[in-house]
């Protein structure tokens, strides 16, 4: 779809391509609708801290978890991996998610704003922010809420595509910035919200299983 170098090849020429592509979209969709389906299902217990939780504490510190394994993976994966941070300094375009679209940094600007909206709600539905204010030092939240908006105001300021950026300049000043501030939202949640309400990540929590 993205790279010319399979432009001639058996499974994109021709009819093959479209026979390809109506594939995989038709799966995609059917893949799509059944999360949809299900996930009809499962909000409710989610809002209410009913069903697969014992109670909406259990719903909150569910999200809270959840987002702070998101988190690390954007740190670690979809930018320290591709900027080179952890190994030596060099840039590996091809090591950014979806190098071939271009939308490496638009998937994570996407995620961020998601999180965003789970932390602080929107018209239809109340965030979590404000039953953690019951929790724990409202501070701490306030602090979170101010690195959600570092954060968003940061990668809005960049281009979508992380391969191309770090091709035509691996050192990009609003890049390392915004890795910043990625660093300090993870480590709010890691290592100041997880510890204060009583939350662990153990090694199964974060290793992909």
């Amino acid at each position: 779809m993205f790279d010319a170098r399979y432009a001639d090849s058996p499974l994109t020429a021709d009819s093959r391509r479209c026979e390809l592509m109506t594939a995989n979209t038709a799966y995609a969709a059917n893949t799509g609708k059944t999360l949809h389906d299900e996930w009809q299902q499962f909000a409710p217990q989610l809002a209410e801290g009913t069903g697969a939780f014992s109670d909406p504490r259990d719903a909150v510190l569910s999200l809270v978890r959840a987002m702070t394994v998101q988190l690390e993976a954007i740190k670690d994966r979809k930018l320290r991996r591709p900027i080179g941070l952890d190994n030596g300094g060099t840039a590996n375009p091809y090591a950014a998610e979806s190098w071939r679209g271009g939308m490496g940094l638009a998937n994570i600007g996407a995620t961020l704003a998601m999180m965003e909206t789970i932390w602080l709600g929107n018209d239809e539905v109340a965030g979590i922010h404000g039953y953690l204010n019951q929790q724990v030092d409202p501070r701490m939240v306030a602090s979170t809420t101010g690195d959600f908006a570092d954060a968003r105001d940061a990668f809005a300021t960049l281009p979508t595509d992380l391969a191309a950026l770090l091709r035509d300049d691996p050192r990009n000043g609003e890049l390392q910035q915004a890795m910043i501030h990625i660093e300090t939202l993870q480590a709010g949640f890691a290592d100041t919200l997880n510890p204060a309400l009583g939350l662990s990540l153990g090694f199964n929590s974060t290793d992909g299983d």
